[in-house]
């Protein structure tokens, strides 16, 4: 009797679901799930930072830890998978680093389950891979300094306090710590002081504006963009160097300055200005036109002064120099607040003006 069951082209068994003619094992006999393009897969890694040459270009800088894992997700697609097929996961791989270019592999585990008749199917497949030594494009902009970006934090006539160089540094190497995720060129590779002020050796120039945009959130000041002639490549081309060039202002808090003829104290540098109170009437002041302000010169000098007596018809006071007891009388308008009559106290003499400097008494 002719047997009219269903049975599979490849083996003839029978009385077991089929698709496309054949049963479930001898489908995936005949449709393998991984056709890896390469015995094994050559990948270059940086000495200095561990960074990989990966399908998109050099990954940014590694642990040696991490390099497995890496490398189990970036050349995945060598493994050319069916279609409809996962990779469930990969078993860890341990590197040995003794040797110089190490070899492995990497086992990964798949599934497909695109085929309703038949139970999910799983397979493992290897990949072969062999690290080779190098250095990475980053690394060689480092040691040649041909990829850097210089940021000159500047002052004039005086040097940058140490606070300030604090404030500075920190922002460039926190910046440089969230930037190198998203580019291995966001790099600060050196930091000199230079002409009273920093140099700083960015890897590109995101990183350094990005580092000017955050000076310009603390301090108002200058900023120029520069470019210098480095030298000509084979096609004659010229290539430049770009430097920025950020600096701020000359005074600091608690400078006295010339301002409107008068005597001011510096409170604070912001980036909205400088800001100056007046020594005679206590106006405060925003000064956004921060390159004419400078410490007084010459500087005001204390001077102590006994204040003798009041005068309010003359509207006056008269006070004694308790160095050789001469007596003056100075305007009361000059003192708003006033000054304390029987009592020793130290005035600023500055051209030929007396001023009460009640920011340094306190």
């Amino acid at each position: 009797m002719i047997n009219t069951r269903r049975f599979c082209a490849a083996c003839g068994i029978t009385d077991t679901p089929l698709h496309e003619y054949f049963c479930r094992n001898c489908f995936w006999i005949n449709t393998r799930m991984a056709k890896p393009s390469m015995k094994r897969i050559d990948i270059n890694y940086c000495l200095e930072c561990f960074a990989l040459k990966l399908p998109s270009g050099w990954s940014g800088q590694n642990s040696r830890k991490e390099i497995g894992n890496i490398i189990a997700h970036s050349f995945n697609k060598m493994l050319n998978l069916a279609e409809s097929t996962v990779i469930e996961n990969f078993t860890p791989v341990e590197i040995k680093w003794i040797h110089p270019n190490p070899e492995f592999s990497i086992l990964y585990h798949l599934s497909n389950s695109s085929i309703p008749v038949f139970e999910i199917h799983r397979e493992d497949h290897m990949l072969h891979y062999k690290l080779q030594k190098g250095i990475c494009k980053v690394c060689v902009q480092k040691k040649t300094g041909s990829g850097e970006i210089l940021v000159q934090f500047r002052v004039n006539n005086r040097s940058i306090s140490s606070w300030e160089q604090n404030y500075a540094t920190k922002i460039a190497i926190e910046l440089t710590s969230i930037h190198s995720y998203e580019s291995p060129n966001s790099y600060l590779s050196d930091i000199n002081e230079n002409h009273g002020g920093l140099d700083f050796y960015f890897g590109n120039s995101l990183i350094a504006e990005s580092f000017i945009e955050k000076l310009k959130e603390k301090w108002i000041g200058h900023f120029e963009k520069n470019f210098k002639l480095v030298t000509e490549d084979k096609q004659k081309k010229k290539v430049y160097r770009v430097t920025y060039l950020y600096r701020i202002p000359e005074v600091v808090r608690g400078d006295l300055i010339e301002y409107n003829e008068e005597l001011y104290y510096a409170s604070k540098v912001t980036k909205s200005g400088v800001h100056i109170q007046s020594l005679l009437d206590h106006t405060r002041i925003i000064v956004k036109e921060w390159k004419t302000l400078i410490p007084a010169n010459p500087a005001p000098f204390p001077v102590r002064k006994l204040v003798l007596s009041e005068d309010q018809r003359n509207t006056s006071y008269q006070i004694m120099d308790l160095g050789d007891y001469t007596t003056i009388e100075i305007e009361m308008k000059r003192f708003q607040k006033g000054l304390p009559v029987g009592q020793e106290v130290t005035l600023l003499l500055w051209n030929d003006k007396f001023y009460y400097n009640q920011f340094h008494q306190k």
